[in-house]
């Protein structure tokens, strides 16, 4: 635990995650005891990643597991108000608020926050890749060599520094995100990333169930049926995926 803290404080955050991976992976008998505690963890990585749409896909699901721990979200929130991040401190706290719409403590909060077309500041000194099909090649080497840490580690320099054209790239990012984070032995970070990618444009479902296909067909069923299910949950009209889970019933 030590270890990943250090890894955190260093803002070497790609490594934190493949830590965090590595301990879902090989579960240890105290893993179960400590569950909140590293979800809590890994809310605070995603977040420093710098990645807003994600850290609120993230965000919601923990505080769907953990509501009792809303009061922790807006410290974090608190923190990143204080770093003059106002986007991220402002996305904490309405996903704190819309799961305690009677709080009073988040509501306070976002009335603390300065008006929402409050310019926010960027890192600029990040040297990224010149353009999305640079950025783009880089990434898929990465991915097809397993260096999930390097990978993480790009995306969290695009999400800081923001190039001009990250927008219209934020689709193809989004999906890499997915393939390098997908795992079903973390539930609440592979639903996020799942999430994130469909939030940006419902109609990739089809994308998801095609790549949910391949997963299976290299036998990862449990892994296929995470991404069908997300699918399904977030479009209960979206017909492949409802053929795709009914034909893995036994």
């Amino acid at each position: 635990m030590a270890a990943l803290d250090k890894l955190i404080a260093s803002d070497d955050l790609g490594e934190a995650l493949v830590t965090l991976r590595k301990l879902h992976r090989q579960k240890p008998p105290w893993l179960a005891g400590i569950e909140e505690v590293l979800a809590g963890k890994q809310l605070l990585i995603i977040v420093k990643q710098g990645d807003i749409h994600y850290a609120q896909a993230y965000a919601r699901l923990y505080l769907e597991k953990y509501p009792h721990l809303g009061a922790q979200v807006i410290v974090l929130a608190r923190v990143f108000r204080e770093r003059s991040n106002i986007p991220m401190a402002r996305a904490l706290g309405r996903e704190v608020a819309a799961l305690l719409p009677n709080a009073v403590e988040p509501a306070e909060f976002l009335d603390s926050l300065p008006p929402e077309e409050a310019p926010a500041g960027t890192v600029q000194s990040i040297q990224i890749p010149a353009s999305p099909t640079e950025t783009f090649q880089r990434l898929d080497a990465l991915i097809e060599e397993g260096e999930s840490t390097e990978a993480l580690a790009l995306l969290q320099r695009l999400n800081r520094s923001k190039p001009k054209w990250l927008e219209d790239a934020e689709e193809e990012l989004a999906w890499r995100q997915l393939l390098i984070t997908l795992q079903p032995d973390d539930m609440l970070y592979s639903r996020s990333a799942i999430r994130r990618y469909l939030a940006i444009n419902p109609q990739r479902g089809s994308r998801a169930i095609a790549l949910a296909q391949r997963y299976l067909n290299e036998g990862e069923l449990e892994t296929a049926r995470l991404l069908a299910r997300e699918v399904l949950e977030g479009y209960p009209d979206n017909e492949e995926a409802a053929a795709f889970l009914q034909a893995l019933s036994p």
